[in-house]
């Protein structure tokens, strides 16, 4: 992969209570030779609203609220920084119900999607939404840089999913499994949301997003650790 930012309540813990964390669902496992999106909802995308994202994508260069341009090119150059990790195609589109989405092959990615409604506003009504909407109610693990959170989050998947078939993802694999039956056994971590509950994919897009902008600990470390050594 390679790096250019591209320039060319009720329903919500009804969500929560019925599938986004109970570690049964998982989208991302169900990927095939065949494209899939997934949402930060961790939903699938059907074939309309996958065409619809796809016809509608645009550059994130020359966006109408600069601040949140800049918080885009700023959470790809410091995952790229952490992780080692280059994301050529992010884009923006209009997307239904969501803050972002993970287009992905079976061995790798076909780009990352940005909601156009939300991360086209400024970086003050973004991040008051945010907050509101997954930090306040325990949802997604609190970081310091609630703009940059879901770039971040969909940069993880884009690295490992649990569809990917090559060999250095099915290493990584084991290794990223075994973490979270850990994480998932441990009462005593700190500074999680409920959302990396949900299955090992969401576990990593989480605590990757956690170490990059979030308090380090020794998951945080050991998941990057993972990402470096089998070069993802």
């Amino acid at each position: 992969q390679a790096y250019a930012c591209t320039s060319n309540n009720k329903t919500l813990k009804r969500n929560i209570t019925m599938g986004r964390n109970s570690g049964g669902s998982n989208n991302y496992a169900k990927g095939s030779s065949t494209p899939i999106a997934v949402n930060s909802n961790g939903r699938k995308l059907t074939q309309k609203q996958v065409g619809k994202m796809l016809t509608t994508a645009t550059s994130t260069g020359g966006m109408k609220n600069r601040d949140m341009e800049k918080q885009i090119n700023r959470a790809i150059s410091r995952y790229e920084k952490v992780m080692g990790v280059r994301e050529r195609h992010v884009r923006l589109a209009d997307i239904d119900g969501a803050y972002g989405v993970t287009y992905i092959g079976a061995n790798g990615s076909q780009g990352i999607y940005l909601s156009r409604k939300h991360f086209d506003t400024s970086k003050r009504k973004f991040e008051a939404a945010y907050k509101k909407s997954n930090y306040d109610n325990g949802f997604k693990n609190v970081t310091n840089r609630a703009a940059q959170h879901t770039v971040t989050h969909e940069l993880a998947h884009a690295t490992w999913t649990s569809s990917y078939t090559s060999a250095k993802h099915k290493a990584a694999g084991k290794e990223i499994s075994s973490l979270y039956q850990k994480w998932s056994k441990d009462k005593k971590k700190k500074g999680y949301g409920t959302y990396g509950k949900t299955n090992v994919d969401e576990f990593w897009a989480e605590v990757v997003t956690k170490g990059i902008h979030g308090k380090s600990d020794k998951y945080t470390k050991k998941a990057i650790g993972i990402a470096k050594k089998y070069k993802l």
